[in-house]
């Protein structure tokens, strides 16, 4: 026998339905400044490898680790997160609050959304970037925690 109940819980709700209208346009752009972040820090830390090889290894040699020793990249790959938060709401006026204030939104909730998003964006970011310096400074070093520059570029297949 079915019953109306089994047969509500096949339909989406309008609940779920503004969710995921709400939820995929966060996700977008907490994913898109987190892998922009992260190439930037690839960047940094490629260039820094090729540049500071002998600096880096004479951290080494004091006992830092590979990802203390490579923490320039990490740094300039949080710069840009945090020059967006020290602006935010004083100098310029955020992506998600002004499409909600140009639709007449409360400009208290909107503020509210904007600073979760920089929140969610920061978090994802540190996040990203931490793991992917820490697998790159792992790969660039030996066993011997020796930079191994000849594993930075892709050789030809022979």
């Amino acid at each position: 026998m079915c019953s109306r109940r089994s047969a509500s819980k096949s339909e989406p709700s309008s609940e779920q339905s503004y969710a995921s209208q709400t939820a995929l346009p966060v996700f977008s752009l907490v994913a898109g400044s987190a892998m922009t972040r992260i190439a930037l820090a690839i960047e940094s830390i490629s260039i820094s490898v090729q540049h500071d090889r002998l600096v880096i290894e004479a951290r080494q040699c004091f006992g830092e680790t590979a990802l203390t020793a490579m923490s320039d990249a990490v740094r300039s790959g949080h710069m840009p997160t945090i020059n967006a938060m020290s602006a935010i709401g004083l100098v310029t006026i955020p992506r998600m609050m002004t499409g909600q204030l140009l639709a007449n939104a409360d400009p208290l909730r909107a503020a509210k959304y904007q600073m979760l998003l920089m929140f969610l964006i920061a978090g994802v970011s540190v996040l990203g970037i931490i793991g992917t310096v820490y697998k790159i400074a792992s790969r660039l070093t030996n066993d011997r925690h020796r930079v191994r520059l000849d594993r930075l570029t892709r050789s030809a297949p022979h």
